[in-house]
């Protein structure tokens, strides 16, 4: 499937798209390299873009914005994204077993990579910095999917997905 295809039926319409990204049963990496790497690419592009090229101006300051500040927050984004997949990932994958699951690192990364896509599409927004405040909402989305998808995705029973999402 399409990445463009992907990230609007996983804003627009997550709990149908769950579903069909259950069926798929990609391994980790593959996710990585087609879904992950590429929208953290983008937000990258559009922090360099927005934060370095275009900039703002603040009252009182003047012009805020820098190819060495483009370039900083485009590094940044691209750690913090990446990151923050692959580290909740193994962590949730180390712990899974207490919530009397199997451990499925392929299943887990799948989970929290696609629930991750509405804030890296959100990245858009950075093209103009002052409409960076407009992510908050694909964060709360961001949670809303995670919730959403743990019963598809992982088959978490019923009385246990309260508690593994508050883990999460």
């Amino acid at each position: 499937m399409k990445i463009t295809s992907r990230v609007k039926n996983i804003v627009f319409n997550g709990r149908n798209e769950w579903v069909v990204i259950t069926n798929e049963n990609q391994p980790a990496s593959a996710i990585f390299l087609i879904h992950v790497l590429p929208l953290s690419i983008f937000f990258s592009v559009t922090g360099f873009i927005g934060f370095g090229l275009i900039g703002q101006i603040k009252p009182f300051i003047g012009h805020i914005g820098s190819v060495s500040l483009g370039l900083r927050y485009a590094v940044v984004f691209l750690i913090t994204l990446t990151g923050g997949v692959i580290l909740p990932a193994i962590l949730t994958n180390y712990v899974t077993h207490k919530f009397s699951h199997r451990k499925n690192f392929d299943g887990i990364f799948r989970l929290i990579a696609y629930s991750y896509t509405p804030v890296m599409a959100a990245g858009i927004f950075c093209l103009l910095p002052s409409l960076v405040i407009l992510i908050v909402p694909a964060y709360i989305q961001s949670i809303f999917l995670v919730y959403s998808g743990l019963k598809p995705v992982l088959n978490i029973p019923d009385n246990k997905i309260n508690n593994f999402f508050s883990f999460l």
